[in-house]
Order: C-alpha cells, then structure tokens, then sequence
C-alpha cells in the first residue's frame, strides 16, 4: 500500500481496500461512496470560495468510480498530481 501511495496509484489503494471489506458491502458503500458523495460539496464550496483551503481524506476515498478524484472529475474539474 505504502508503494502505491508514494506512486500515486489511488485506484489501487481502492481496490486493496475494496478486497477487504468485499463481505461488507453496505458498510463499504457508507464509509466509501456515500460518504465521498456526501464531501463533494463541502469540497466544492472550498473550491469556490476565493481562498486557500487544504482537504485531507484517507488515501482509499480518491480512487475507484465513487473515489473524490472521479466524482470531481465527473463535474468539470481538472485532476493533476502533485
């Protein structure tokens, strides 16, 4: 895991995560995807509000189709890695 973070790989943090919780997938969906879609506009309102905010979620909410990253994405912003 400490590798694909430090490469920036989220989608595979994602699916390790994904691995270990596959016999839970309502406790997935809440602490995961349902949770993501609940930040998007808090993130968006940062985004928008002329000042410099620094977001700081776990590793395993960026990457996968529910992850931070795609649902940002999905909405018109543009994903670079630092």
């Amino acid at each position: 895991m400490v590798d694909a973070w430090c490469r920036g790989d989220v989608d595979l943090i994602w699916q390790k995560g994904r691995q270990e919780f596959r016999d839970f997938p309502t406790m997935t969906e809440r602490l995961s995807g349902q949770r993501n879609r609940n930040w998007i506009p808090k993130i968006e309102s940062y985004l928008h509000s002329g000042q410099t905010y620094f977001v700081v979620v776990g590793a395993a909410h960026m990457g996968g189709p529910e992850g931070l990253l795609a649902l940002l994405k999905a909405r018109g912003y543009k994903i670079e890695q630092l």
